[in-house]
């Protein structure tokens, strides 16, 4: 067994691997594969496939209200990144795509400045748009419904897998699936849903009918090989907020 450190000889703290903007802030666990990013969310991001693979943010019933709106926002680059990882509005014009948020600006209304940064497209990815617009729509709305039943909600949202990218030019890769997870101190919920092929659900969704896309969170994690919401149990299909979503059966 080794001995602690006399003190004579104290151990050394070892610097910190992230950006100092993440000090103090809920982040999600660092991959060698991505870039960390921080700000009000914690983004993972491919910088070879131009798009967020994990976005961290944290909500409360504070966090969702709010008189700040989206009308003056628009999609830009996020100067963070190296200029050649970055995503450009461009990108997206007359793909036949939505420009997907992962973290959606309807959970920023508590301010201005978090509304707006909600639009750097290092919280976009390519989504289906009548996928978008109806059945994502619906679990982004269970979310924030979930969050103001909890004191705080941990949700992070991400993609996985190619599906080829944006007008076959090679820069921005259409995901093949977008997941949504829940955590807080009561449990948590999963959902993995397709972007890409046959089986993308075009219309809205009733509570019940997310029970197909629903996942226990080892499931998850094997899928985008990322160490999510560590030291919570994923072995079962989680049991969070079922007024939002009904279980699964």
């Amino acid at each position: 067994m080794s001995q602690p450190p006399s003190q004579s000889q104290p151990s050394e703290k070892k610097p910190s691997t992230q950006p100092a903007a993440c000090e103090k802030r809920p982040i999600l666990p660092a991959d060698p594969r991505y870039i960390t990013l921080c700000d009000e969310i914690s983004v993972l991001y491919d910088a070879k496939a131009r798009i967020p693979r994990a976005v961290l943010e944290v909500l409360s019933a504070r966090k969702i209200s709010g008189e700040a709106t989206r009308d003056d926002d628009e999609f830009r680059e996020d100067e963070r990144l190296p200029e050649s990882a970055q995503a450009r509005p461009q990108d997206y014009r007359r793909s036949g795509y939505d420009r997907g948020h992962l973290a959606p600006a309807a959970d920023f209304k508590h301010s201005e400045e978090a509304m707006a940064s909600s639009f750097l497209l290092s919280n976009v990815a390519p989504q289906q748009a009548q996928f978008n617009r109806n059945a994502w729509a619906g679990l982004e709305s269970a979310t924030r419904e979930c969050a103001l039943n909890q004191r705080q909600l941990s949700v992070v949202t991400g993609t996985i897998g190619e599906g080829g990218t944006l007008k076959e030019e090679g820069r921005v890769v259409i995901p093949r699936q977008f997941y949504k997870l829940w955590v807080s101190s009561r449990g948590y919920r999963a959902w993995v849903m397709p972007n890409v092929g046959a089986g993308v659900p075009q219309k809205e969704l009733s509570g019940s009918a997310y029970a197909r896309f629903e996942v226990t969170l080892d499931e998850l994690r094997k899928a985008t090989g990322l160490n999510l919401a560590p030291g919570t149990s994923g072995e079962a299909k989680g049991r969070l907020c079922a007024a939002s979503i009904p279980l699964s059966r």
